[in-house]
């Protein structure tokens, strides 16, 4: 495999390597090591003198008459798109380049947009069309109605002299027009090629691909299943993991496609089954994304300031996921791969974190009713919901996996004793600030879980991991020098926090007031309800039995100190719902964790477990522990 990493099968073999990595073992022994290492030399030589040779370009058009391309694209070429799209239009921005960046052109620079070896364009929402997802795409509001007018160009090497070429839409080739309702295929003339296709307006949908039976095409195609047959092999080589661990993760990538399935047949998805998601027009998703590229294409250009920028002087909504995006193109492109690898790793974190409240066997049963059954689903615990989250852009599940993650890195197993550790607090309190990045209104959470295991750690003559964990969770205030920086205002992450309030400090004070004096301002306190309500609903009365036994676990001496300090933290992650609205997607790690603590919890009020649970259990696979548990 090389970079970027775009398709299915590579995924796939990265994901198996991950859980390798977190859930397995490395071998070592010697000889696998050493045939590893030649086959992934002779792999890295072969796609070095195997270049990418096919330039390809593609922008969105744009009619304006100061637009680049007026000046940049040839005229016929011009008049025709100019022609097309006079009613497709709307909300289309004039493009800062004549030919879009790409973040799959990373690591194979193109003077056009990126650079490829094979020519299989199937539809322009299947082939990774990064300026789809432009932060400035979003004018329109209404999901994926609009059909933004697509310029793609190629330019094709020699070898392909002579080739066909299968198409349909509107093409030029070296400034002769083609146009073909359905796919069919014409000889490409013996000289170099320069290919524009045109998708816009009411032409069909572009789809080119070619058909080439030289030398270099053919020992293209073998070199992409060598790398496929050589990369399963190193795995097998090097790593070792517990067969249900690999079940587990790949049974939970189903929850995607599933998603992808009912969002494309009752919304029109356009890129369907795509490594790259089009984000729906005015979504969250598409302003995470779009400031991605737009970091990833200034920090390439050396514009290192606007790449920290991050889009914005002063952050709003959530900062942190815009950062993600641009650090998982620079391994995946323009696709969605790596926020689907960081979700697609959630069943092995909830059973990392269960460990810290059941036993090994409960935590497994847990990880089944995670993924298979809804019957938790109020706490948060279902992994289609975070999948969804994902394909819809949204950054709050980078904010969860790294907040269990950080709290599996504070806590011991059940039944191990607690003993802090320096490198694992480091670690802990940077996965804390990349959470509260991602989602502002867990900072109480994240502070308690700082100040209470800082105080422990301290009590236990343990200076280094407290040092540790407060310089990992301080990086928290490069936000705040960000907004100082660019914005000349102090803000600690964004500004949004006082503008999305929905019930402020001072609603609360002057309610409470009038009725300590008797007054019931029915207003007020209508507002009031109806957000709390949001967030937990009395007809919720597993919600307020969970909430009971969170307070309980914070007084009772029967809990361990560091799940009573959990639990008070977790307390002020639900308190932030007072003031702020508690809808699902802002509340499913905090209700979670409340759940967690509730396993931990009952054990001392049932004296017996029930016969069927006993009986579940019997039948779990056993010694299937965590690496580094």
């Amino acid at each position: 495999m090389g970079l970027p990493i775009t398709s299915w099968v590579e995924f796939y073999i990265i994901l198996i390597s991950f859980v390798i990595i977190f859930a397995g073992k490395i071998r070592r022994n010697g000889n696998n090591w050493i045939i590893a290492s030649i086959i992934s030399i002779s792999i890295f030589v072969l796609s070095i003198i195997t270049p990418k040779d096919i330039e390809e370009g593609h922008t969105i058009f744009s009619s304006d008459a100061e637009s680049l391309h007026k000046t940049n694209l040839p005229e016929n070429v011009y008049q025709l798109a100019l022609f097309f799209s006079k009613n497709d239009q709307l909300g289309v921005p004039k493009p800062r380049k004549a030919w879009a960046f790409s973040a799959d052109s990373v690591w194979n620079k193109s003077y056009l947009s990126r650079k490829t070896n094979q020519l299989d364009f199937k539809n322009p929402y299947y082939s990774r069309i990064g300026v789809y997802n432009d932060l400035e795409a979003g004018a329109d509001h209404y999901s994926f109605k609009i059909r933004y007018p697509l310029i793609v160009r190629y330019d094709l090497p020699e070898r392909f002299n002579n080739a066909d070429i299968c198409f349909s839409g509107m093409v030029f080739i070296n400034e002769v027009k083609y146009f073909h309702e359905d796919k069919r295929c014409i000889k490409l003339p013996n000289q170099k090629t320069i290919l524009y296709g045109f998708d816009m307006g009411n032409l069909p949908i572009l789809g080119i691909s070619i058909d080439s039976n030289d030398i270099t095409s053919l020992w293209i195609n073998i070199l992409k299943y060598l790398k496929i047959v050589s990369a399963f092999t190193i795995l097998i080589l090097l790593g070792k993991v517990h067969r249900s661990f690999i079940i587990i993760t790949f049974v939970g990538t189903i929850s995607m496609f599933i998603f992808l399935a009912d969002y494309t047949l009752q919304n029109g998805l356009r890129s369907a089954f795509s490594t790259f998601v089009y984000m729906s027009r005015g979504n969250d998703g598409l302003v995470h994304f779009g400031y991605g590229r737009q970091i990833l294409e200034n920090f390439i250009e050396g514009n290192y300031l606007l790449a920290f920028r991050g889009g914005r002087d002063i952050f709003y909504y959530m900062p942190g996921a815009r950062y993600a995006h641009a650090i998982w193109m620079l391994v995946f492109g323009d696709s969605f791969l790596g926020y689907i690898l960081l979700g697609s790793m959630l069943p092995i974190v909830i059973y990392n974190l269960s460990l810290r409240f059941v036993s090994n066997k409960s935590a497994f049963l847990l990880v089944l009713i995670y993924l298979f059954f809804p019957i938790f689903e109020s706490f948060g615990f279902l992994h289609f919901y975070y999948m969804k989250l994902i394909i819809k852009g949204h950054g709050g599940v980078i904010s969860w996996v790294s907040l269990f993650s950080s709290i599996i890195l504070l806590l011991p197993t059940k039944g191990s004793s607690f003993n802090p550790n320096t490198s694992r607090w480091l670690l802990a309190g940077t996965l804390l600030a990349i959470a509260c990045s991602c989602r502002p209104n867990i900072l109480p959470i994240c502070g308690m879980l700082v100040f209470g295991f800082g105080i422990l750690s301290i009590h236990k003559k343990k200076y280094f991991p407290f040092f540790s964990l407060c310089f990992g969770m301080s990086q928290i205030f490069l936000l705040t020098l960000h907004n100082w920086f660019f914005g000349n205002q102090i803000h600690l992450i964004t500004k949004s926090a006082i503008s999305n309030m929905y019930v402020s400090y001072e609603m609360w004070l002057k309610a409470l007031i009038k009725l300590a004096n008797g007054i019931y301002d029915k207003n007020l306190w209508n507002v009031i309800l109806e957000n709390l309500f949001v967030w937990i609903h009395p007809t919720e009365l597993w919600l307020i039995t969970a909430l009971a036994f969170l307070i309980w676990s914070i007084f009772s001496k029967k809990i361990k100190i560091e799940i009573r300090l959990l639990s008070l933290a977790v307390l002020f992650g639900h308190l932030v719902f007072l003031f702020y609205r508690g809808d699902p997607r802002y509340a499913y790690g905090i209700w979670l964790l409340s759940l967690m603590i509730f396993f931990n919890a009952v054990p001392f009020f049932i004296k017996k477990r029930p016969a069927i649970y006993e009986k579940i259990l019997s039948k779990l696979p056993t010694n299937i522990y965590l690496n580094g548990k």
